[in-house]
């Protein structure tokens, strides 16, 4: 749990694992105003395996604006298969637009009028005191920007640091790499997050992380590491 201040467009990402044999949905994360028990946003993996995110403004315990990932049953992916996903949930207050990301592309998309604005309580892999996560999670991070994919695309396999240019909108950074005692450190400014419950660390979380990425798309290469010791890729296809 921590706190941090909300702009009128935001995005909400992070690294998540569940496991194949859940009955219920797991929480990612919850957003609610400072010192109420209403929620504003919830990302979450359902029971069935499809994903949602809900905008809420005022906060409550109903109403807003759910977007969901198709559901398995009609074709659509069902993400309880305890492999390593990107999830990353976007409100453009310009346009009024939910998106809902994975994996880096976009997948869903929804509208809602008001933006939230205000600092909020962050609950992260729990409700607050309810419904566990029954999985992993990795490299949470909180913008005061509605990114695009491309921008998603570009950053969701690095850390970033307080002096990378990425880091302009950055609110709010968990890597999750103390390994031990009850906090999570916040990279990107005084946020840090108290332990609930009893999550444990993990040695090595396998989501797909590390210093640098790059992006190649049809057509074109790319390249990572200091000159004379790349790692390069070209003539991809899509």
């Amino acid at each position: 749990t921590a706190s941090a201040p909300i702009g009128a467009s935001y995005t909400l990402e992070t690294w998540f694992r569940t496991p194949g044999n859940n009955s219920a949905p797991q929480v990612l994360a919850v957003w609610r105003p400072e010192g109420s028990g209403g929620d504003h946003v919830i990302l979450s993996v359902r029971d069935d395996g499809s994903l949602r995110f809900l905008h809420r403004v005022p906060a409550g315990g109903s109403g807003g604006t759910d977007v969901f990932t198709p559901a398995p049953s009609s074709g659509g992916t069902d993400y309880n298969d305890d492999q390593w996903h990107h999830v990353a949930a976007a409100y453009d207050d310009a346009t009024d637009t939910m998106t809902l990301y994975v994996d880096g592309s976009a997948v869903a998309t929804g509208t809602a009028d008001d933006p939230i604005g205000a600092d909020v309580d962050v609950v992260l892999g729990s409700l607050g005191s309810a419904r566990w996560l029954n999985g992993a999670m990795d490299q949470t991070r909180l913008w005061n920007t509605a990114l695009t994919e491309v921008e998603i695309r570009e950053r969701m396999h690095r850390t970033i640091a307080p002096e990378d240019a990425a880091s302009g909108d950055l609110i709010a950074s968990y890597r999750f790499d103390a390994g031990t005692g009850t906090t999570a450190y916040d990279y990107a400014g005084p946020n840090p997050a108290t332990f609930q419950g009893d999550p444990q660390w993990t040695a090595f979380s396998g989501a797909r992380l590390g210093q640098e990425s790059a992006v190649a798309t049809s057509g074109s290469g790319a390249s990572v590491g200091p000159e004379g010791g790349q790692l390069s890729a070209a003539a991809v296809s899509a």
